[in-house]
């Protein structure tokens, strides 16, 4: 019961636990295989969720994806503590696996937080079985249609509130719109366009806005020694990394200096102040497009005014 639910399956794993701790006080299995048992299911389970996040399968369906940007911005909000928190909550530890995958949360710092939040969370429930005693068949009764009441109340209040017009403007995405307002204090004012479908790629993300592949801007993160330097390059080019001295960051090392995950990292706007080179064939169009925060959120910007908002900006061939 404890995989299923973490795996995206709203079954209450609640009275399975109190049940354990039942079992735990008549002697049939110990406390700490009880906690650790359901502790383990839930990772198995969670795992699983993960990497459906991270493959960004959900993200080609408008609806998911409408889903995954509201989990996202309570990571956005909290940071990957939410991942600790949610597993402490009915519901939200069921599902934000999605988000934590989708956002691409350090995996091993996934599998921790979670870890110390389902073992929390199954200690409590098997604890309060284990006190029960008898009263743990009504218990069961009055808790699991409590649980599966407020499993089906959640899904008729979401149908209830789907909008009845043909016509669905979803909201800005909270990383996009904080990156529209680093940029605004800095003088370069963007429109940030959500794509349906996702751009992680420069293939699809010109595909998706019918421009060439050169036009699209993919900002890159690599290290010199143990500094971190941004690439600017052409979707149409590739980095010649040995020629520049560099190698690839890690995704975790991109998270850290500029503040968003693979796919979506913009040119500009990071968390940390980082040394930047542009890849000169990007003059070829004077129109070019970036990643504004989010594999689904871009912005068009003239491609000299990308370069003057970069101080110090190296412009040199890159390939």
């Amino acid at each position: 019961m404890m995989v299923p639910e973490s795996a995206c399956i709203p079954i209450p794993s609640e009275v399975t636990l109190l049940f354990a701790g039942y079992a735990v006080g008549q002697g049939w299995m110990s406390l700490p295989l009880a906690v650790l048992s359901a502790t383990a299911g839930n990772l198995v389970g969670s795992v699983l969720a993960y990497g459906l996040g991270a493959s960004g399968l959900l993200e080609r369906l408008p609806a998911a994806r409408r889903v995954l940007s509201r989990w996202e911005g309570l990571l956005e909000r909290h940071g990957t503590r939410a991942v600790f928190l949610a597993r402490l909550l009915p519901l939200a530890r069921t599902f934000v696996s999605l988000p934590a995958g989708a956002r691409h949360v350090g995996l091993g710092r996934f599998i921790a937080l979670s870890a110390a939040g389902c073992a929390v969370w199954a200690a409590a429930f098997v604890l309060v079985g284990m006190s029960a005693g008898a009263a743990w068949t009504a218990i069961d009764s009055v808790l699991g249609r409590a649980l599966l009441g407020l499993s089906l109340g959640v899904v008729l209040v979401s149908i209830a509130r789907r909008p009845r017009t043909a016509v669905y403007v979803a909201p800005m995405h909270p990383t996009a719109a904080r990156l529209a307002e680093r940029l605004e204090q800095r003088g370069l004012q963007i429109e940030v366009r959500t794509l349906d479908d996702s751009a992680r790629t420069a293939e699809l993300a010109a595909a998706a806005l019918g421009v060439e592949v050169g036009q699209i801007v993919k900002s890159l993160v690599f290290l010199r020694e143990e500094d971190a330097v941004l690439v600017l390059c052409a979707g149409d080019r590739r980095v010649d990394a040995e020629r520049l001295g560099l190698s690839p960051a890690r995704a975790d090392r991109v998270r850290e200096v500029t503040g968003f995950s693979i796919g979506g990292v913009p040119p500009l706007g990071h968390d940390v102040a980082l040394a930047t080179t542009i890849d000169e064939s990007l003059r070829r169009f004077e129109l070019v497009w970036a990643a504004a925060g989010t594999p689904h959120d871009v912005f068009a910007v003239r491609t000299d005014a990308l370069i003057e908002a970069i101080p110090g900006a190296v412009v040199t061939n890159v390939a």
